[in-house]
């Protein structure tokens, strides 16, 4: 089982979700550092910061999905593969933005804390997107090169 947990190629949707979980705890800690130091040293704007911050994890993300994470590709084409990946994480970004919006700017919590609730929700709606559009076993929207 842990061989399967770490080293196969994943094929079971419960193998692909744990991975994803660890892809995304790396990916949460390469975007939470960044917010942090752009934030607090660089005295940026946290809705700023959180757009960079969030950009340059979804790279990191994007490479270990395509490596660890899925076994199955619904895109052959690489570059629309990873535009595809970044529009989706776009679109968890502005939801991002809009509960960090919403948590910090009306409800008054601390920044950090509107992350940690913002990233929970996107997680589940970024593998769902993922999973269907990119990594799909069906080939649905399969492209040719």
């Amino acid at each position: 089982m842990i061989n399967e947990l770490i080293a196969q190629r994943p094929h079971k949707l419960s193998i692909q979700v744990f991975r994803y979980v660890v892809v995304g705890g790396w990916a949460f800690l390469i975007d939470f550092s960044i917010l942090y130091f752009l934030t607090e040293f660089g005295r940026i704007h946290y809705l700023v910061s959180a757009a960079v911050a969030f950009s340059i994890a979804i790279i990191a993300s994007y490479i270990l999905s395509v490596t660890w994470v899925f076994s199955q590709r619904s895109v052959s084409n690489k570059l629309q593969e990873f535009v595809i990946f970044f529009v989706i994480g776009i679109l968890g970004l502005l939801l991002t933005e809009a509960l960090m919006y919403v948590f910090t700017g009306l409800l008054h919590y601390h920044y950090l804390e509107s992350k940690v609730i913002a990233t929970v929700a996107i997680l589940f709606f970024n593998f769902t997107a993922r999973k269907t559009l990119l990594f799909s076993d069906k080939n649905i929207g399969k492209v040719q090169q």
